[in-house]
């Protein structure tokens, strides 16, 4: 009885607001799932292109059964919040699809390349070189459409950058092992066996380095995605859609600090939600749209990739058996990997429409951080000092650039 009313009492005094941390925990729980399924599937299931068509093809049915179940029960309706559902109906508009265009293309190839570089790498190198997106956002701000930043905005950026490098380096593998077993003397008379390890430790650090270069890939697309959204998406009507370029009317600043304010409009008539979803696409719509453009590239890019290998191939799983491809197919892990990519993008939504933008910032900060945690208590079930004075500076790095670097 004591606990409960100590929580009544911390949430009526609005010290805590229980509801945003339960909604932070639960995102937090369900993106860590999210990334292990997705590294749990590509260790046995080496098909970047199809699991990532079966998450786009998740997303498409969910966030449509969300909207015909909002519309069909109002008590689930009111439950989500007003920019994640416009109006009671799927719009199909060539305006739409046009909007969405560079989105769906830059989502398609950002997640292809990320789910490459979370098949050869550790999750926590691949989430950490993507806590470098504010990094990316800052330059190209500055070269594409030239706006200066104050110098505490650059070096808000070292203590990051510090932080991904020296998770990168932690992160890139135990090799005294394999180099204790080279040159151990009871193994000098075996040749072959000494060339196989030097070959399978050289072929490791290849690997390696190509899913670092896939993952920086991966997080300037996913910062290019970021910027259109923010900058055509989130801040004008549907108008010219194909610019980038920023009004003179607004600074990086402003689009920081309303990142979601409607346009200015002097006309007397009501608008429709159609007319609203039109000018101000909410985020199940945008959601719908991005995954029907990763389904409409991932069709022709599987077939041309992994449709024969998957259908035809064979996987080696001892000496005298081999088991046909298709038949290897983790549905199970692929369903429940679909449900929470969806469910975290829910979550998400939800967060940002309770919270302002650079508390939602911070939030965002943390599960990237929490994610980097798991991922690496998950595979040593112990964090060595590198990695926690990796994980410090990359936290530091996050927070100084949401606290000052953000800020014009």
């Amino acid at each position: 009885m004591y606990l409960v009313s100590l929580v009544k009492e911390l949430s009526q005094s609005h010290l805590v607001d229980f509801k945003v941390v339960s909604l932070c925990f639960c995102w937090y729980a369900i993106s860590s799932l999210t990334s292990q399924l997705t590294k749990q599937i590509l260790e046995q299931f080496d098909f970047p292109v199809f699991v990532g068509e079966f998450q786009f093809l998740c997303s498409l049915v969910l966030g449509y059964t969300a909207i015909v179940l909002s519309d069909r029960f109002p008590i689930l309706r009111e439950q989500l919040p007003g920019s994640s559902v416009a109006t009671t109906r799927f719009v199909f508009n060539r305006r739409l699809l046009k909007l969405y265009f560079p989105m769906g293309t830059f989502q398609f190839i950002a997640k292809l390349f990320s789910l490459a570089a979370t098949a050869i790498c550790p999750i926590a190198t691949v989430a950490s070189i993507r806590a470098l997106g504010p990094l990316f956002i800052v330059f190209s701000y500055r070269l594409y459409y030239k706006v200066r930043f104050p110098s505490t905005t650059y070096l808000s950026l070292v203590p990051l950058l510090v932080g991904v490098v020296i998770i990168v380096v932690s992160q890139s593998g135990d090799k005294e092992t394999t180099r204790r077993t080279i040159s151990d003397p009871q193994l000098s008379s075996q040749g072959q066996r000494e060339q196989d390890l030097v070959r399978r430790m050289l072929s490791e650090n290849s690997d390696y380095l190509k899913g670092i270069a896939y993952s920086f890939t991966a997080t300037i697309i996913f910062a290019g995605q970021s910027i259109y959204a923010k900058n055509v998406v989130t801040n004008a009507p549907i108008k010219d859609p194909g610019s980038l370029a920023l009004s003179k009317e607004y600074s990086h600043h402003d689009i920081e600090k309303y990142p979601s304010s409607p346009p200015p409009t002097t006309d007397s008539k009501k608008p429709t939600d159609y007319d609203l979803l039109l000018d101000k696409p909410d985020k199940l719509t945008t959601l719908i749209y991005c995954a029907t453009y990763g389904m409409m590239y991932s069709i022709p890019a599987f077939m041309t990739y992994e449709f024969k290998e998957l259908f035809f191939g064979f996987t080696i799983v001892s000496e005298t058996v081999a088991e046909p491809n298709l038949h290897l197919v983790p549905w199970t892990l692929l369903v429940l990997n679909g449900i929470s990519h969806f469910s975290q993008s829910l979550i998400a939504f939800h967060i940002l429409a309770i919270l302002p933008t650079v508390t939602y910032s911070i939030a965002a900060m943390m599960k990237r951080i929490v994610i980097i945690t798991i991922s690496m208590i998950m595979i040593r079930k112990s964090l060595s000092f590198l990695e926690v004075l990796g994980l410090l500076h990359v936290a530091v790095g996050l927070y100084c650039y949401d606290r000052w670097g953000s800020k014009r």
